[in-house]
Protein backbone atom coordinates (compact mmCIF):
# COMPACT_ATOMS: atom_id res chain seq x y z
CA UNK A 1 0.00 0.00 0.00
CA UNK A 2 1.63 3.41 -1.00
CA UNK A 3 1.97 5.98 1.91
CA UNK A 4 -0.97 8.27 -0.03
CA UNK A 5 -3.51 5.16 0.48
CA UNK A 6 -1.96 4.70 3.94
CA UNK A 7 -2.82 8.17 4.77
CA UNK A 8 -6.48 8.39 3.15
CA UNK A 9 -7.19 4.61 5.16
CA UNK A 10 -6.20 6.53 7.94
CA UNK A 11 -8.33 9.24 7.86
CA UNK A 12 -11.40 7.35 6.49
CA UNK A 13 -10.58 5.33 9.70
CA UNK A 14 -9.91 8.19 12.00
CA UNK A 15 -13.23 10.22 10.17
CA UNK A 16 -15.46 7.13 11.03
CA UNK A 17 -14.49 6.85 14.74
CA UNK A 18 -14.47 10.88 15.08
CA UNK A 19 -18.58 10.50 13.53
CA UNK A 20 -19.29 7.57 16.36
CA UNK A 21 -17.73 9.51 19.13
CA UNK A 22 -19.92 12.84 18.39
CA UNK A 23 -22.76 13.83 20.61
CA UNK A 24 -26.18 12.67 19.28
CA UNK A 25 -28.67 15.21 19.52
CA UNK A 26 -32.54 14.84 19.60
CA UNK A 27 -35.89 16.50 20.63
CA UNK A 28 -38.30 14.38 23.21
CA UNK A 29 -41.66 15.22 23.85
CA UNK A 30 -43.74 14.24 26.82
CA UNK A 31 -47.58 15.09 26.61
CA UNK A 32 -50.91 13.90 28.12
CA UNK A 33 -53.49 14.36 25.43
CA UNK A 34 -56.72 14.29 27.92
CA UNK A 35 -57.50 11.02 25.55
CA UNK A 36 -60.34 10.51 28.81
CA UNK A 37 -64.04 10.38 26.94
CA UNK A 38 -67.03 12.80 27.86
CA UNK A 39 -67.69 13.80 31.15
CA UNK A 40 -64.52 13.16 32.07
CA UNK A 41 -62.92 15.94 29.23
CA UNK A 42 -64.48 18.15 27.32
CA UNK A 43 -65.93 18.18 23.60
CA UNK A 44 -65.43 15.12 21.32
CA UNK A 45 -62.19 12.72 22.02
CA UNK A 46 -61.95 12.68 17.95
CA UNK A 47 -61.34 16.65 16.64
CA UNK A 48 -59.09 17.47 20.10
CA UNK A 49 -56.79 14.26 19.30
CA UNK A 50 -56.84 15.11 15.72
CA UNK A 51 -55.70 18.12 16.37
CA UNK A 52 -52.94 17.32 18.75
CA UNK A 53 -52.17 14.95 15.80
CA UNK A 54 -51.14 17.46 13.82
CA UNK A 55 -49.61 19.58 16.42
CA UNK A 56 -46.93 16.78 17.13
CA UNK A 57 -46.40 16.30 13.22
CA UNK A 58 -45.54 19.86 13.04
CA UNK A 59 -43.05 19.79 15.55
CA UNK A 60 -41.09 16.02 14.79
CA UNK A 61 -39.51 14.93 17.84
CA UNK A 62 -37.80 12.21 17.35
CA UNK A 63 -39.64 10.74 20.62
CA UNK A 64 -42.60 11.54 22.18
CA UNK A 65 -44.23 9.96 24.88
CA UNK A 66 -47.61 10.55 25.42
CA UNK A 67 -50.44 9.64 27.90
CA UNK A 68 -54.20 9.03 27.99
CA UNK A 69 -53.84 7.50 24.33
CA UNK A 70 -56.90 4.96 25.31
CA UNK A 71 -57.97 2.43 22.93
CA UNK A 72 -59.85 3.80 20.15
CA UNK A 73 -57.79 7.07 21.07
CA UNK A 74 -54.08 5.81 19.57
CA UNK A 75 -56.55 5.68 15.39
CA UNK A 76 -57.14 9.30 15.89
CA UNK A 77 -53.11 10.12 16.54
CA UNK A 78 -52.12 8.75 12.94
CA UNK A 79 -48.56 8.69 12.64
CA UNK A 80 -46.85 10.60 9.74
CA UNK A 81 -44.46 9.29 7.06
CA UNK A 82 -41.50 6.80 9.22
CA UNK A 83 -43.76 7.00 12.60
CA UNK A 84 -44.11 4.28 14.43
CA UNK A 85 -47.10 4.23 17.55
CA UNK A 86 -45.93 1.96 20.27
CA UNK A 87 -48.59 0.91 22.66
CA UNK A 88 -49.30 -2.61 24.66
CA UNK A 89 -53.30 -3.44 23.55
CA UNK A 90 -52.83 -6.27 25.76
CA UNK A 91 -52.83 -3.58 29.16
CA UNK A 92 -55.09 -0.47 28.64
CA UNK A 93 -52.75 1.96 30.14
CA UNK A 94 -53.28 4.93 27.83
CA UNK A 95 -49.02 5.51 27.33
CA UNK A 96 -47.51 5.24 23.58
CA UNK A 97 -44.50 5.96 22.18
CA UNK A 98 -43.84 7.60 18.92
CA UNK A 99 -40.66 7.53 17.86
CA UNK A 100 -38.70 8.43 13.83
CA UNK A 101 -36.17 6.50 15.22
CA UNK A 102 -36.11 2.68 14.77
CA UNK A 103 -37.82 1.43 17.62
CA UNK A 104 -38.17 -1.69 20.00
CA UNK A 105 -40.07 -2.52 23.22
CA UNK A 106 -38.75 -3.73 26.09
CA UNK A 107 -41.72 -4.23 28.23
CA UNK A 108 -45.20 -2.71 30.36
CA UNK A 109 -45.49 -3.09 33.81
CA UNK A 110 -48.31 -1.99 35.97
CA UNK A 111 -48.18 -0.18 38.96
CA UNK A 112 -51.01 -2.10 41.19
CA UNK A 113 -54.70 -3.47 40.26
CA UNK A 114 -56.27 -0.27 42.15
CA UNK A 115 -58.03 2.44 39.73
CA UNK A 116 -59.42 4.16 42.68
CA UNK A 117 -59.17 7.97 41.80
CA UNK A 118 -58.42 7.46 38.35
CA UNK A 119 -61.23 5.30 37.51
CA UNK A 120 -60.40 5.38 33.58
CA UNK A 121 -57.36 3.71 33.50
CA UNK A 122 -54.74 1.64 35.05
CA UNK A 123 -51.41 3.55 35.85
CA UNK A 124 -47.94 2.27 35.28
CA UNK A 125 -45.46 2.76 32.73
CA UNK A 126 -44.27 1.32 28.94
CA UNK A 127 -40.20 0.64 28.04
CA UNK A 128 -38.98 1.18 24.80
CA UNK A 129 -35.17 1.76 23.03
CA UNK A 130 -34.66 3.79 20.45
CA UNK A 131 -31.57 3.22 18.23
CA UNK A 132 -29.49 7.02 17.74
CA UNK A 133 -27.72 7.61 14.56
CA UNK A 134 -24.55 6.27 16.10
CA UNK A 135 -26.18 3.07 16.78
CA UNK A 136 -26.82 3.91 21.13
CA UNK A 137 -29.82 2.64 22.26
CA UNK A 138 -31.42 5.29 24.07
CA UNK A 139 -33.68 3.62 26.94
CA UNK A 140 -37.24 5.58 27.30
CA UNK A 141 -39.97 5.09 29.66
CA UNK A 142 -43.20 6.30 29.82
CA UNK A 143 -45.36 6.55 32.77
CA UNK A 144 -48.55 8.00 34.50
CA UNK A 145 -48.48 8.55 37.87
CA UNK A 146 -51.96 8.15 40.15
CA UNK A 147 -53.57 12.09 40.61
CA UNK A 148 -55.27 13.12 43.36
CA UNK A 149 -54.39 12.56 47.76
CA UNK A 150 -52.53 9.04 46.04
CA UNK A 151 -49.98 9.76 47.51
CA UNK A 152 -48.95 6.17 49.19
CA UNK A 153 -49.63 4.69 45.92
CA UNK A 154 -47.22 7.63 44.06
CA UNK A 155 -44.57 6.36 46.92
CA UNK A 156 -45.08 3.11 45.43
CA UNK A 157 -45.53 3.48 42.16
CA UNK A 158 -42.41 5.76 41.95
CA UNK A 159 -40.18 2.94 43.97
CA UNK A 160 -41.34 0.46 40.70
CA UNK A 161 -39.70 2.58 38.37
CA UNK A 162 -36.47 3.84 39.71
CA UNK A 163 -36.28 -0.38 40.05
CA UNK A 164 -36.84 -0.88 36.52
CA UNK A 165 -35.32 2.34 35.39
CA UNK A 166 -31.92 1.33 37.55
CA UNK A 167 -32.06 -1.88 35.20
CA UNK A 168 -31.63 -0.52 32.29
CA UNK A 169 -28.32 -0.03 30.60
CA UNK A 170 -29.17 3.92 29.46
CA UNK A 171 -28.82 6.42 28.77
CA UNK A 172 -32.30 6.81 29.90
CA UNK A 173 -35.21 9.63 29.70
CA UNK A 174 -38.51 8.88 31.46
CA UNK A 175 -41.16 10.79 30.54
CA UNK A 176 -44.70 11.76 31.75
CA UNK A 177 -47.48 12.84 33.94
CA UNK A 178 -45.83 11.90 37.02
CA UNK A 179 -48.61 14.19 39.14
CA UNK A 180 -46.12 15.25 41.84
CA UNK A 181 -47.26 18.30 43.80
CA UNK A 182 -45.45 20.38 46.78
CA UNK A 183 -46.82 17.79 49.42
CA UNK A 184 -43.68 16.57 51.31
CA UNK A 185 -44.51 13.14 49.98
CA UNK A 186 -44.54 14.04 46.64
CA UNK A 187 -41.33 16.06 47.22
CA UNK A 188 -39.67 12.66 49.22
CA UNK A 189 -40.07 11.27 45.63
CA UNK A 190 -38.35 13.79 43.62
CA UNK A 191 -35.36 13.65 46.63
CA UNK A 192 -35.57 9.60 45.76
CA UNK A 193 -35.35 10.53 41.87
CA UNK A 194 -32.32 12.70 42.37
CA UNK A 195 -30.46 10.29 45.10
CA UNK A 196 -30.66 7.30 42.06
CA UNK A 197 -29.08 9.60 39.53
CA UNK A 198 -31.76 10.98 38.06
CA UNK A 199 -31.84 14.98 36.23
CA UNK A 200 -35.13 16.90 36.12
CA UNK A 201 -34.89 18.67 32.19
CA UNK A 202 -37.39 21.07 33.45
CA UNK A 203 -36.25 21.62 37.17
CA UNK A 204 -36.67 25.54 36.19
CA UNK A 205 -39.80 25.48 34.39
CA UNK A 206 -43.44 26.51 34.64
CA UNK A 207 -46.60 24.75 35.67
CA UNK A 208 -47.58 22.04 32.59
CA UNK A 209 -50.94 22.05 34.08
CA UNK A 210 -53.88 24.48 32.09
CA UNK A 211 -56.17 24.88 35.31
CA UNK A 212 -54.02 23.61 38.37
CA UNK A 213 -51.00 25.49 39.16
CA UNK A 214 -48.42 22.82 39.34
CA UNK A 215 -45.45 20.85 36.72
CA UNK A 216 -47.12 17.52 36.78
CA UNK A 217 -45.60 16.61 33.19
CA UNK A 218 -41.85 16.11 32.79
CA UNK A 219 -38.70 14.82 32.13
CA UNK A 220 -36.32 12.99 33.54
CA UNK A 221 -32.74 11.75 31.98
CA UNK A 222 -30.29 9.43 33.85
CA UNK A 223 -26.81 8.25 32.31
CA UNK A 224 -25.72 5.08 31.36
CA UNK A 225 -22.45 3.76 31.84
CA UNK A 226 -20.52 4.51 28.81
CA UNK A 227 -22.89 6.96 27.19
CA UNK A 228 -24.44 10.28 29.51
CA UNK A 229 -27.57 12.20 28.33
CA UNK A 230 -27.78 16.32 28.69
CA UNK A 231 -30.64 18.65 27.95
CA UNK A 232 -28.98 21.40 26.16
CA UNK A 233 -33.03 23.23 26.05
CA UNK A 234 -36.08 22.74 27.55
CA UNK A 235 -39.63 24.30 27.48
CA UNK A 236 -43.00 24.49 28.28
CA UNK A 237 -44.92 24.64 24.76
CA UNK A 238 -47.93 26.34 24.35
CA UNK A 239 -50.10 29.01 25.70
CA UNK A 240 -52.01 28.26 28.92
CA UNK A 241 -55.41 29.70 26.50
CA UNK A 242 -53.66 29.03 23.02
CA UNK A 243 -55.22 27.33 20.14
CA UNK A 244 -53.80 23.97 21.43
CA UNK A 245 -55.97 24.63 24.52
CA UNK A 246 -59.27 23.11 23.41
CA UNK A 247 -56.46 20.17 22.63
CA UNK A 248 -55.57 18.91 26.62
CA UNK A 249 -56.18 20.27 30.21
CA UNK A 250 -51.93 19.80 30.43
CA UNK A 251 -49.51 21.87 28.09
CA UNK A 252 -46.81 19.38 26.81
CA UNK A 253 -43.18 19.36 27.79
CA UNK A 254 -40.24 19.63 25.24
CA UNK A 255 -36.33 18.84 25.10
CA UNK A 256 -33.39 18.94 23.15
CA UNK A 257 -31.02 16.02 24.32
CA UNK A 258 -27.44 15.30 23.74
CA UNK A 259 -26.27 11.86 23.97
CA UNK A 260 -22.06 11.52 24.04
CA UNK A 261 -19.79 9.21 25.34
CA UNK A 262 -19.41 9.78 29.41
CA UNK A 263 -16.12 11.48 30.33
Amino acid sequence: MSRLAAVAVGLGLWSGVARAEAPVELEVISYNTWGVPFPFSRGARRGRLSGASGWLAQHRAEVVGLQEVFGRSRSFLEPGDGTTLLADDQVETGLAVLSTLPIQPRGQELFAPERRGDVMTRKGFVHAAVTLDNGVELEVFVTHMEAGLAYERRQRAARRLLAAVDAADGPVVVLGDFNLSEDPRDLDIERRFAEAGWRDAGADGGPTHRIFDERFDRIYLKHGETWCVSASEYAVLGDAHGVDAAWSDHRPVWARLEIERCP
